[in-house]
């Protein structure tokens, strides 16, 4: 049986959580108030709070890939597939010209392993000579998940 790390990101729920009660009770008083003009920034910031609460779960590293385990669903990537490693703005993106795959970055990680899996990611990245970057591209993945959806 292969081993695997689990990774856990409940900083990045609770944090997600925390946005999208505040973006919306922001939004509920701007509409309250009457002051309509900004409460489409405050729905902007609550959609993307949304948003994280539904790429943040949990992640299975193994030798052979990175499976992401979200609330919508499950992706997948092998390590031979990843061309790419990005971070930025918290969010990790693996991927290649056809694949992606979008998991919060290594800050967010938790659950005891965190370090191993971060100690893997790097091995792998120069093992397949790979730059893990930072990039203005990661910060709004679009699309989040592209040709990675299992199960």
């Amino acid at each position: 049986m292969e081993n695997k790390i689990i990774i856990k990101t409940p900083s990045h729920k609770i944090t997600m959580w925390i946005g999208s009660i505040f973006f919306l009770s922001g939004t509920i008083a701007c509409i309250l108030s009457k002051t309509l003009i900004i409460a489409p920034v405050f729905i902007l910031f609550f959609l993307l709070g949304l948003l994280g609460i539904l790429i943040g779960g949990k992640a299975e590293i193994s030798s052979k890939g990175f499976l992401a385990v979200l609330p919508i669903g499950n992706y997948y990537i092998s390590w031979e597939e990843v061309e790419f490693i990005e971070t930025g703005a918290g969010n990790l993106v693996l991927g290649n010209k056809n694949k992606r795959l979008c998991f919060p970055s290594f800050e967010y990680w938790s659950g005891g392993e965190e370090g191993k899996a971060f100690d893997f990611v790097q091995k792998v990245s120069k093992g397949k000579k790979l730059e893990i970057r930072e990039t203005k591209r990661a910060i709004l993945p679009i699309p989040l998940f592209k040709n990675t959806k299992v199960k």
